[in-house]
């Protein structure tokens, strides 16, 4: 999504304006993380028993800033993002490619053995998480993810028998 081709440059976009928006709204900072949080847990409860995991965490250290699900592979995140789009819902591939993997972060021209990382970086995709969403976004959400958890399920039993 950005690519950063000059060793040690940024990816900077933070003018006078949008600092002080940031500055007004960072009395609701902690209010939009715990809600943040709360919506991760009804996530979290949505996909339990599958093979669907959130790599996001709720804990009250995190500030939850996204939510991101690790599919089972590659192909189940091509059917999961047509699925939530025909619902309507937006998803996002906020990492498609690895930091490490991007000529500006290079160091050395060495290239560390990331194995975990390099094994999820076609499955993970980013829904919808922001303090404004209501109650009844948060329901839809998680609702189709549910109905989607079921359908890998019922395509494992019979992929399996």
């Amino acid at each position: 999504k950005y690519n950063i081709q000059i060793p040690c440059g940024r990816n900077s976009r933070l003018d006078e304006i949008q600092a002080a928006v940031l500055r007004l709204n960072l009395k609701n900072l902690n209010e939009g993380n715990q809600r943040r949080r709360a919506i991760l847990r009804r996530y979290f409860d949505a996909i339990a028993d599958s093979e669907i995991s959130l790599v996001s965490s709720y804990s009250a250290e995190s500030a939850a800033h996204l939510a991101i699900l690790k599919l089972p592979n590659s192909d189940y995140r091509k059917l999961f993002r047509a699925y939530m789009q025909k619902n309507d819902i937006a998803t996002e591939i906020h990492y498609p490619i690895l930091d490490i993997d991007q000529i500006g972060i290079r160091r050395d021209g060495q290239i560390p053995n990331l194995p975990v990382s390099r094994a999820i970086v076609d499955s993970i995709v980013t829904i919808p998480l922001f303090p404004q969403m209501t109650d009844q976004e948060v329901s839809y959400v998680a609702s189709a993810l549910e109905k989607f958890k079921a359908t890998i399920s019922k395509s494992h039993k019979t992929t399996s028998t």
